[in-house]
């Protein structure tokens, strides 16, 4: 059965400006993070597009010193690749290492 939405078109189109969102692309300033980041992201076998990282790993933070429960710095990736369900697969077959979200991949 398919829904009368599924058949519509959104014919909204958003102009932004050239200048939208250029000062949120940021350079990896330092060397060693920037080896650091590349050397985490060679680690990962099936092909991956473009690689966004955050956390007060990538920008330190000067309260980051206070906080007594999290012992190192946080990094976080976001990953985009072309096909999400087989790089996933790939992914769980190269580390196989028990994880919570696994189950729930294999229920699927």
């Amino acid at each position: 059965m398919v829904n009368s939405f599924s058949r519509r078109t959104i014919s909204t189109k958003i102009k932004l400006s050239p200048q939208f969102a250029r000062n949120q692309l940021l350079p990896v300033r330092s060397t060693t993070l920037s080896n650091e980041l590349n050397g985490i992201l060679n680690t990962f076998k099936p092909p991956i597009r473009y690689a966004l990282a955050y956390g007060s790993g990538v920008f330190p933070q000067k309260t980051y010193t206070y906080l007594q429960d999290q012992p190192t710095p946080m990094l976080d990736f976001i990953f985009a690749v072309s096909h999400p369900n087989h790089w996933h697969s790939m992914n769980l077959h190269h580390n196989p290492t028990p994880r919570v979200h696994r189950k729930f991949l294999e229920l699927g």
